[in-house]
């Protein structure tokens, strides 16, 4: 499993978030610094899609999109798992789920996320919603 609330809690995990600028340009530089803090992680590739994909889906879906808007980019590593949370600043507009089209090259990002993650969820707050998703790891390769 991807720890327990007493492992992921403990001072043995990795602890770092970074204010990412709410631009899709942005998208590029939340991965890369996250790739920074997962060298030798089992699952790396699967962790980083997951964040491409939480941080794309505040910059496009929330109000973290607007001009001078942002999102917080949150990991957290301990020997058994790696958790990624992007909190965002809240929708504009009651999100809706749609299907993407065969065709389409937008709308799989929470079904990509779904399908490497060993579970994700979300988090309302007071200033918008937190999504998360968790990760087994066999620890680290080093």
């Amino acid at each position: 499993m991807y720890g327990s609330e007493q492992e992921r809690r403990t001072s043995r995990a990795l602890r770092c978030h970074r204010i990412v600028a709410g631009r899709r340009s942005q998208v590029g530089a939340a991965r890369g610094w996250a790739a920074q803090r997962l060298r030798g992680v089992d699952r790396a590739d699967d962790v980083l899609l997951a964040v491409s994909e939480l941080v794309t889906n505040a910059i496009v879906h929330s109000r973290s999109g607007a001009p001078g808007g942002w999102a917080r980019l949150h990991l957290r590593r301990w020997p058994t798992g790696v958790e990624v949370r992007v909190a965002d600043l809240g929708a504009a507009d009651r999100p809706q789920r749609a299907a993407a089209s065969e065709c389409a090259e937008s709308g799989r990002g929470m079904a990509l996320v779904t399908a490497v993650a060993d579970e994700w969820g979300t988090q309302e707050t007071p200033y918008g919603l937190t999504v998360w998703a968790r990760f087994s790891t066999a620890g680290d390769a080093r």
